[in-house]
């Protein structure tokens, strides 16, 4: 779902290793804060109330018939005026168009398909929802009606209030604020499923969340929904967005670096807001959608009047449609014995940091404030910065994940095991009548494909190639895991789950890149060794001050997951075969 932002992603990779091949140093710095044109803080945000203004009195001429339906370029926000995958924008009335016509779509599937597999980075357990152009004035109300999903998590995410020295450019920036299913009121006489002891099964289960474009503090606006670690407001359905957002100096054509490097996408000052949706682990029985309809969105003036904007994003569909083959690669030897997982503190901090360690393991050429600095000039985020800026949720992601990072690879005839305690879990998926209290509301293992054609017309970013649930997962008294990942010729006798052990075809690629989610709702779904800040943030991330490799980046037990922590195997099939049963994560020995 991340397809434009990968794009730009890769271009910063491939930055970084054209300035080490060609020896002309790093990338410019963006520089922090960017005003621009605009001169300051201030002119920024008379901007932002320049168009709000503008395209509020647009919407009222079209309601009075004063104004055709076609919204002239020169009012949208100019990333969205610049952006070729998107057409038509136009004014409607809510009885004029139907949920299901609003809304870019990636359905969850049953099993991946190596040979036409989805791609954009996404866990196929999950069906989501986008509406990429939310462009609505401050004081107009967004409202959102439907249905809550049989499934195991599901939320709703929206731009947050107006905040200019938040940048968003592409899926670079601070996180969207949240309503999660359980924090939801539902209608009168309904029911929310995803409370504690609530029937699931609930035949009334509509809901109505309302949200206010605004200018300020998303902090401050939003104090319950934005508290470090725990991004939840109880019982509150209304929250404050903006349908406007500043992109500074990555997205701003006049940033013009005279050195050499990535200038960003310079697609526009001021990008749309977005409003996503996600079900997470959808019932058996209610597949794929989570047995009802997408919720509708209205959107509504402070005079009361009710209107919708509208567009083609055919283009954009049909893109997140694509599949492609998995492409067959030579075995990789495995490497960086010890190394362990890093924590997701932003995606472009996940590809930096990558990427810098991958041109060069000692991180000479890229240094960790070097790294600091390009990443709080594009993003306007950081360790230590303030409000929004300073906390884990970040752009396109779930604010109630916490995502686990690091590579694999498949050598000649090896077996790659993953091992751990898994927390507790909801039993949801097979139609449970009543939802219950666990250690994490949802855990997954995802593997990428790592292989790389951009040149080539079919190639797609991030293909999933491996992904198991969490219920997916064979388990033992202890709720330990033995995940065994291998060629079929190369499937050990014992790996079964007879023998406590979950075995996966790994697949065509070599190499890929896995992501473990784990969501932490706190309090119902969490314990003592939930993921979350400010126990495991920036801590774990190596390009922060406050880094420290013993909390999550090693190969063992020792740090703050501690039994819980996926710790990392590398045998061969003889090897594997010689473990004495039950297989228990204590008998892998540690890559």
């Amino acid at each position: 779902m991340r397809a434009r932002f990968f794009k730009t992603g890769f271009g910063v990779l491939a930055c970084f290793a054209a300035c080490f091949l060609a020896g002309c140093g790093k990338p410019p710095v963006p520089p922090y804060p960017w005003w621009g044109s605009y001169g300051t803080e201030a002119g920024v945000i008379q901007a932002a109330r320049d168009w709000s203004t503008e395209f509020e009195q647009y919407i009222k001429d079209w309601l009075d018939g004063l104004a055709p339906a076609e919204i002239p370029s020169e009012l949208l926000p100019e990333s969205q005026r610049n952006d070729k995958n998107y057409s038509g924008f136009r004014l409607v009335r809510p009885e004029e168009i139907t949920a299901d016509e609003q809304w870019m779509k990636r359905l969850s599937v049953p099993a991946i398909a190596v040979k036409d597999a989805y791609g954009e980075f996404w866990d196929p357990h999950v069906t989501y929802g986008l509406l990429g152009w939310m462009m609505i004035p401050f004081g107009s109300r967004v409202i959102i009606e439907g249905e809550f999903p049989h499934c195991r998590y599901f939320s709703l995410q929206v731009s947050h209030a107006f905040d200019p020295q938040a940048y968003v450019v592409s899926a670079y920036g601070a996180g969207e604020v949240a309503f999660v299913d359980a924090d939801i009121e539902p209608l009168p006489g309904h029911v929310n499923p995803f409370r504690v002891g609530a029937n699931r099964n609930a035949r009334n289960r509509s809901y109505r969340v309302v949200v206010t474009a605004a200018v300020g503090d998303p902090t401050k606006l939003d104090a319950a929904a934005w508290k470090q670690g725990v991004y939840r407001d109880p019982g509150n359905n209304r929250r404050y967005c903006s349908g406007i957002s500043y992109t500074g100096p990555w997205g701003d054509p006049g940033w013009n670096p005279k050195e050499d490097g990535y200038k960003g996408d310079k697609q526009g000052r001021f990008t749309s807001g977005v409003i996503w949706l996600r079900m997470y682990g959808l019932d058996d029985a209610h597949r794929p959608q989570g047995g009802v309809a997408y919720p509708k969105v209205t959107y509504q003036l402070p005079d009361g009047r009710k209107y919708f904007i509208a567009a083609n994003f055919t283009k954009v569909q049909a893109r997140l449609n694509r599949k492609r083959a998995l492409v067959q690669q030579p075995p990789v030897e495995m490497k960086s014995s010890g190394t362990g997982w890093a924590k997701q503190m932003s995606i472009l901090r996940a590809i930096g940091n990558g990427g810098a360690r991958a041109i060069d393991p000692n991180g000479w050429l890229f240094p960790n404030d070097y790294l600091r600095a390009v990443y709080l000039g594009a993003e306007g985020r950081g360790e230590g910065e303030p409000g929004v800026r300073g906390l884990e949720p970040h752009a396109t992601a779930s604010v109630h994940i916490n995502y686990l990072v690091r590579g694999l690879s498949l050598g000649t005839g090896r077996i790659v095991v993953v091992t751990g305690r898994m927390p507790t879990t909801p039993d949801t998926r097979r139609g449970a009548a009543r939802m219950t209290s666990a250690q994490a509301r949802y855990w997954s293992l995802t593997g990428y494909s790592t292989d790389y054609e951009q040149k080539n017309a079919n190639w797609i970013p991030g293909v999933a190639q491996v992904s198991l649930m969490d219920d997916e997962i064979v388990k033992n008294a202890k709720n330990e895991y033995v995940i065994a990942f291998s060629r079929p010729e190369d499937r050990p006798a014992n790996a079964t789950a007879a023998e406590g052990v979950t075995w996966v075809d790994w697949g065509p690629g070599a190499s890929l890149g896995f992501t473990l989610r784990w969501m932490t709702i706190k309090p119902e779904w969490s314990f003592a060794k939930s993921p979350t800040e400010p126990h495991l943030g920036y801590n774990t991330d190596i390009a922060a001050t406050s880094y420290d490799a013993s909390l999550l980046n090693q190969n063992n037990r020792s740090g703050y997951l501690g039994e819980y922590h996926p710790c990392i195997g590398s045998l061969t099939k003889e090897e594997f075969e010689a473990l004495p049963a039950p297989i228990t994560p204590d008998r892998i020995p540690l890559h």
